[in-house]
């Protein structure tokens, strides 16, 4: 559970700082263009782990669950029934809070998203790299039709240089 929290807040700077950056460069450069649903995506993206963050942190903790486990369990150390609490706690809210729930599921919905554009772009590149591998094929084609059109003249000039030269001795 911490690895994703922590996950979560690197997540969020890094969307953050991204959105920030596309700003920032919008307003310095000249002819740049805003993808808005991508700046969209990752604002979205950080606000709502800026929310999963605050439910995470300010959420008061219900010790019933662990209270309740005591009698069964009593082995059942500190460290344990802080986890068992705080997970009872994030999933069964109290009115008025953020539901925990309902903001886990739209930061998956949205890395999800965010992942299928990165895939998009992997595909892109993909193609790039296949219409660069066809553009060099072509290229050698190209040098290898003509290179063996170029030295076939120069052969046949070689050997028209050396038959006038031999037709030229042989007339002195």
């Amino acid at each position: 559970m911490q690895l994703f929290y922590l996950l979560i807040i690197f997540n969020t700077f890094g969307m953050a700082t991204s959105v920030v950056q596309k700003m920032v460069i919008y307003r310095v450069k000249d002819n740049v263009t805003l993808n808005v649903s991508q700046i969209f995506l990752e604002a979205s993206i950080a606000t709502v782990g800026l929310l999963y963050i605050i439910t995470y942190n300010s959420s008061a903790i219900n010790n019933l669950l662990s209270d309740t486990c005591r009698s069964v369990i009593p082995e059942l150390t500190t460290d344990q029934a802080f986890a068992l609490d705080k997970v009872f706690t994030l999933t069964n809210t109290l009115k008025g809070e953020m539901n925990f729930k309902y903001i886990l599921s739209v930061v998956i919905v949205q890395l999800c998203v965010i992942s299928v554009k990165m895939l998009q772009r992997t595909q892109y590149l993909g193609e790039l790299i296949m219409m660069l591998s066809q553009m060099g094929n072509e290229l050698i084609r190209f040098f290898s039709t003509f290179g063996l059109i170029i030295g076939l003249f120069l052969l046949i000039g070689r050997m028209l240089s050396e038959e006038f030269k031999f037709e030229r001795a042989y007339f002195w």
